[in-house]
């Protein structure tokens, strides 16, 4: 825990507890912690109901909680669960409700409990899915997600930790745990591979999971500062970089910029296929270069400059905003500060937008027609009230009582929802 930087004012942290051992383990630890530094710890269970046994095991976790004399709350899975894909949509789910306890507790780091047998299990995994280089570093020690409900500041300190070990702290400690049965079903991918594992395998692919983290760094560095020389992001979502630039930098460079510009332009989670950047690289690069779609994002290329935006689409759809903080279309995070009822935010849309020009609400946008249709727009009812990226707005209640901010942002992963 020394190791992480915690701003001088951050009183509170909070750890995501299962009830397994491995969580258990890390909220003690991390409750001796907050103890010596003087930090308020909290504790949030996320009870799925993807079980019969969830509501009684998050109760138990509860009690052992309260014997700790460790705040806590349970928060619940609500609506129709998935049929397929479980896992996946069961982490995804949990990962947005534990930001919303974070951001309803006004705490920025939540600790969780993976450790090392699960990075080795995740490594075999990505690499059963060929994954490339971004994969197969798997798990981070220090990252922020964006979740649908906002940021979620997330900690692993027990990454470098086996798992029998932090099972002996919860017996030294005489601390029960709860054994998920889903760990024992070979149904699972992830048990399975866990079954064939040996402590040589282990180290030997634990080894190459730190070689991997090394060479994306590097890369991260070279592709960063290429991106600070040579390409502009503005707050409309647009990006632009210089046609000669790209046709002269390696092709590991091109790949891998293109791919931050899908999930920064187009809002997509994971990147888009390599067959899909490959075609994109191909026609930039040809003499008979010709604009393209694709990944949700619109390429407007001409002899010297490229031109990136959002496609508009339909898809693009609107979003009530309920909550304090709403990620719209995984490009924009809207903070609501409005007491009013029936706001929402959605795409700008072409007809409204000739409509304002028409009646001299609006100046005329001075970039790419194409990106305007995607800007956002609250509503109150159906009424536009506020169009920041085009100084609209109909009163100065709303550009005092909602932010709208373009994420661009080197150190956020998006998760999907």
């Amino acid at each position: 825990m020394e190791d992480y930087k915690f701003p001088s004012n951050d009183k509170k942290i909070a750890v995501a507890v299962s009830g397994g051992a491995d969580s258990l383990a890390l909220t003690m630890l991390a409750n001796n912690w907050a103890k010596i530094n003087k930090i308020n710890l909290l504790t949030f269970t996320i009870n799925h109901g993807l079980r019969p046994e969830s509501l009684k095991e998050s109760s138990l976790v509860e009690k052992q909680m309260k014997k700790l004399s460790i705040k806590h709350e349970t928060i619940v899975w609500e609506g129709n669960k998935p049929k397929s894909g479980i896992q996946i949509k069961a982490r995804n789910a949990r990962y947005r409700l534990l930001a919303e306890a974070c951001i309803k507790h006004d705490v920025r780091y939540i600790l969780l409990g993976h450790h090392k047998d699960d990075q080795i299990e995740t490594f075999i995994i990505r690499l059963i899915n060929n994954s490339g280089l971004d994969g197969l570093t798997c798990m981070s020690e220090n990252n922020c997600l964006l979740t649908e409900s906002g940021p979620i500041n997330i900690l692993r300190p027990l990454l470098d930790i086996n798992k029998k070990h932090l099972v002996q702290l919860c017996i030294d400690q005489k601390i029960s745990w709860i054994n998920d049965p889903s760990n024992e079903d070979h149904s699972f991918m992830r048990t399975r591979v866990r079954s064939l594992i040996d402590n040589q395998i282990a180290n030997d692919f634990y080894k190459t999971i730190s070689i991997y983290k090394k060479l994306k760094l590097s890369f991260s560095k070279y592709i960063d500062r290429f991106m600070q020389e040579s390409i502009k992001y503005n707050k409309d979502g647009i990006c632009k970089f210089s046609r000669d630039k790209f046709i002269q930098s390696p092709f590991i460079l091109q790949e891998r910029f293109l791919k931050k510009v899908f999930c920064t332009i187009g809002g997509k989670t994971y990147p888009s296929k390599s067959k899909i950047i490959n075609r994109i690289i191909k026609n930039i690069s040809s003499e008979n270069f010709s604009n393209i779609t694709a990944g949700k994002v619109f390429f407007n290329i001409d002899k010297k400059l490229i031109t990136v935006l959002r496609q508009p689409e339909a898809s693009i759809k609107c979003t009530p905003l309920t909550k304090k903080i709403v990620l719209w279309d995984k490009r924009f995070i809207i903070k609501n500060r409005s007491k009013k009822p029936s706001i929402s935010v959605g795409p700008l849309g072409e007809k409204d937008y000739l409509m304002m020009l028409k009646l001299k609400k609006i100046k005329k946008f001075d970039d790419h027609y194409y990106a305007v249709k995607s800007l956002p727009a609250i509503r109150s009812l159906d009424e536009i009230v506020y169009v920041p990226h085009l100084s609209y707005s109909k009163e100065k209640y709303w550009e005092q009582n909602i932010t709208v901010k373009y994420l661009y942002d080197k150190r956020l992963k998006l998760v999907e929802t």
